[in-house]
């Protein structure tokens, strides 16, 4: 087994890293934990066996103590994947595909996978087996369910992430789910993200943002380095709150650039406003003559929609929220050289076909009096759902 000294444990993710999954998973909150020890391996904790699968919780519980030890909580668990260093994979803060190999329907051999390893020395936490906690699942209304740990199978990597979880009914038993054991102490703290009292739209239009909220928006443009073209003005033409999952709010916005006596420019843009720093997400690869009202579907609400038009071109383009980031999807004419020097329109005008999008590029350079952006910095952390019981 590994002792796990008394320290700090940064929970969950930042607002403002990625991946993050931010209905499941605390902010960036500091947590104090006292000093416990868990065993390297999954339950039989000999890595000369592979872990034993297909028990509940209660099993794991009893299996446990059996052995004078207890199951982990879900927060002791993710320090002694993130380490002294608080690190977002067990290895580092870079995902790597072969540190810790899924085993796609097969639970690996330990000694094949070497490198899975956390800074602590524990071992095989990701790419083998979910692992049951002592944990009560308490992220909004959703009741009667455990936290599992880790990860098996064909798992995206914002899920082999250490703050990573899962919700299964305690009383299920699968095939790719096991356990670990811890001793000492318990660690109270546990997570607790309450679903809000009452669900917001998915996109609502601010009808009248304040100057606090504008001047927020603008630093974002300032962060990502874009500035106004000489003798053009740029304001935000409408603002709207966007909800894409649960316990995340982002902007979208029309930012319209002119030069006076001429007609304007759009750039559709998408801004997170965290605690104390704001990022731009996303945009197009360069302006638009106009751009519609957007939209969601009910079924689909990380996904932004709206028309643009420029001369003779329209089409669709989309905001697309995935693990905390945005994709942008735009039609192929959309061009970073559309400028307020020259007529609003495209070389060969065009209507494109349904799903003949491209992801605009964030290195696109300037257009004269509309925005571009460049790769937004990382933000620092904002105050996460609360953490009890500390």
């Amino acid at each position: 087994m590994v002792t796990i000294p008394a320290g700090e444990l940064v929970a969950g993710t930042a607002c403002g890293d990625h991946p993050r999954l931010p209905a499941e998973e605390l902010a960036g909150a500091s947590i104090g934990l006292g000093e416990f020890t868990i065993d390297t391996y999954p339950y039989p904790n000999d890595p000369a066996q592979p872990p034993l699968t297909g028990v509940t919780q209660e099993k794991a519980k009893q299996l446990c103590e059996a052995r004078g030890r207890r199951l982990c909580t879900e927060l002791e668990w993710e320090r002694a994947c993130k380490g002294p260093s608080n690190g977002r994979y067990e290895y580092g803060n870079q995902f790597d595909a072969k540190a810790c190999p899924s085993g796609l329907g097969a639970i690996p051999a330990y000694a094949a996978h070497e490198r899975c390893a956390s800074g602590f020395g524990v071992r095989a936490m990701h790419g083998f087996v979910w692992e049951w906690t002592a944990s009560a699942w308490k992220r909004g209304k959703e009741e009667g369910k455990a936290v599992l740990r880790g990860g098996h199978g064909d798992q995206p990597y914002a899920h082999m992430r250490c703050s990573a979880v899962r919700a299964a009914d305690p009383a299920t038993s699968e095939a790719n789910v096991g356990f670990r054991c811890c001793g000492g102490a318990v660690n109270p703290a546990e997570v607790v993200i309450p679903a809000p009292e009452e669900e917001p739209p998915a996109l609502a239009l601010e009808v009248a943002p304040d100057e606090a909220l504008l001047g927020r928006l603008k630093r974002a443009l300032v962060n990502a380095q874009l500035k106004d073209a000489a003798g053009v003005t740029s304001a935000f033409a409408k603002v709207w709150r966007w909800h894409p999952t649960p316990n995340e709010e982002l902007i979208v916005a029309s930012y319209e650039s002119k030069k006076e006596g001429g007609a304007a420019l759009v750039q559709p843009l998408v801004i997170r406003l965290c605690d104390k720093t704001v990022q731009l997400l996303g945009r197009l690869a360069g302006p638009v003559a106009e751009m519609e009202e957007p939209s969601v579907a009910d079924d689909a609400p990380g996904t932004v929609s709206f028309t643009v038009k420029t001369g003779e071109d329209a089409g669709e383009a989309r905001f697309v929220y995935q693990f905390a980031q945005v994709v942008t999807q735009a039609p192929s004419w959309i061009k970073a050289s559309t400028t307020l020097d020259a007529p609003a329109t495209s070389a060969a005008p065009s209507a494109p076909a349904p799903g003949a999008a491209e992801a605009a590029s964030p290195s696109a350079p300037a257009p004269s009096g509309a925005p571009a952006a460049s790769a937004p910095s990382a933000a620092a952390s904002s105050p996460a759902p609360r953490a009890s019981g500390r």
